[in-house]
């Protein structure tokens, strides 16, 4: 006689990877480029506050979101990101 185990019910709401309650996104707020400071622009950017907006209205065509989500990134975040990223060489310092 060959060994059959009996077959098990699982209850899968009792599984721990599966979430029971289904949560709202949280969303960081994002510093906008008007609310930031000189210092802070600097401290980021190295460059004046001037020339950052020069960089944003540059790009700003090329960089907008195409999407119609509700919490798409803001060119001006992108570029301040990337020429922090440039100024520093590593995303730790951002």
């Amino acid at each position: 006689m060959s060994y059959q185990p009996k077959a098990q019910l699982v209850n899968i709401m009792a599984l721990p990877f599966l979430p029971t309650d289904i949560r709202q996104r949280q969303y960081k707020v994002r510093s906008d480029l008007e609310l930031m400071t000189t210092v802070e622009i600097e401290r980021h950017c190295a460059l004046p506050k001037e020339n950052v907006r020069e960089i944003v209205d540059e790009l700003k065509m090329k960089l907008d979101p195409t999407t119609n989500r509700n919490c798409s990134i803001k060119t001006e975040t992108k570029i301040i990101t990337s020429i922090s990223f440039l100024r520093s060489g590593s995303f730790q310092y951002i």
